[in-house]
């Protein structure tokens, strides 16, 4: 009973390494928010982003007018099953901003909160902005289509490599049909040839008897 149950323990570790791997992969809230601050911080219109204490920061930038707190209200996390990824969202609160900000500054805020959407990738275990998200997802769809132009050539090339085949082996076929008709026809000569023979030698024979029988004839008058 103990050795049975050693095998199945033993057989069930790479199952159980793996799901633990698969655990330790999954996407934190700590690895986000670490993810999110260091896009921030490499921003190129980000001017001043310094950390306060734990989801509250100093942030300036050139994007819109804005020199003062930014601070994290909450964290969400959502599968997205299409890609095998999960996105992250990282809900701001920029303090004390002007009652008429989103009016003259709506565009320039919808384009930095792209920023605050992450998205975890399950093969490499990062967390990756929208931008660089935005490239993958490009690079994967050229590495498909050019599967997929791969792929439809080389159904192409089968269906030429079996017409060449079909066609040589009609041809092979006609070849021996020809063969066969030519031999008939050889076949037909010579029993032609044969009964035109047959016919001269019974048209002889047919002379040599009626001669025959006129000799008898004329002999028997004699007599």
């Amino acid at each position: 009973m103990t050795k049975n149950l050693l095998k199945i323990i033993i057989f069930l570790i790479p199952f159980l390494f793996s799901s633990f791997l698969v655990v330790l992969a999954q996407p934190t809230e700590k690895t986000l928010i670490e993810s999110w601050e260091d896009i921030q911080r490499n921003d190129p219109k980000t001017i001043v982003f310094e950390k306060i204490e734990e989801r509250r920061y100093k942030f300036k930038t050139e994007r819109f007018p804005f020199d003062g707190e930014l601070k994290i209200l909450n964290i969400t996390n959502m599968d997205n099953f299409d890609y095998k990824s999960t996105v992250g969202f990282v809900e701001l609160e920029l303090v004390d901003l002007p009652d008429d900000f989103f009016q003259k500054y709506s565009y320039s805020y919808s384009a930095w909160t792209e920023n605050n959407i992450l998205y975890y990738n399950q093969e490499t275990e990062n967390w990756l902005s929208s931008k660089e998200y935005n490239t993958e997802m490009q690079k994967n769809m050229n590495n498909q289509e050019f599967f997929m132009n791969f792929k439809n050539l080389f159904i192409v090339f089968i269906l030429i490599i079996f017409i060449i085949l079909m066609l040589v082996k009609v041809k092979n076929i006609n070849k021996k049909n020809t063969k066969y008709i030519k031999d008939a026809q050889d076949l037909m000569d010579k029993s032609l040839k044969i009964s035109q023979k047959s016919m001269t030698i019974s048209a002889k024979s047919n002379k040599i008897l009626k001669e025959i029988l006129k000799e008898l004839k004329n002999y028997n008058k004699k007599l």
